[in-house]
């Protein structure tokens, strides 16, 4: 019987050779990758700011627990015989 990562033995054995081979060169790759990406995440043009407020609501909620209430009585849809 064939395990379930059978099919993708090759690719994970390539993976393995890939990092244990060559490792290093992946890590700074990846080291400067990650700091194009943010110095382009500092430096691109940003879409102008809205300078237009809308209206503003504010809720205020109560602290603590709600108020103990009676439940509202279920109408029945059926006459009570009693």
């Amino acid at each position: 019987m064939n395990h379930l990562d059978h099919p993708l033995r090759p690719i994970t054995d390539f993976l393995d050779y890939l990092i244990e081979e060559h490792g290093h060169y992946l890590y700074i790759g990846c080291v400067y990758v990650g700091l194009a990406v943010i110095l382009w995440i500092l430096v691109r043009p940003r879409r102008p700011r809205r300078t237009e407020v809308g209206p503003v609501t504010i809720v205020i909620l109560p602290w603590g627990p709600p108020p103990k209430r009676d439940p509202p009585p279920i109408d029945s849809p059926f006459d009570d015989p009693l």
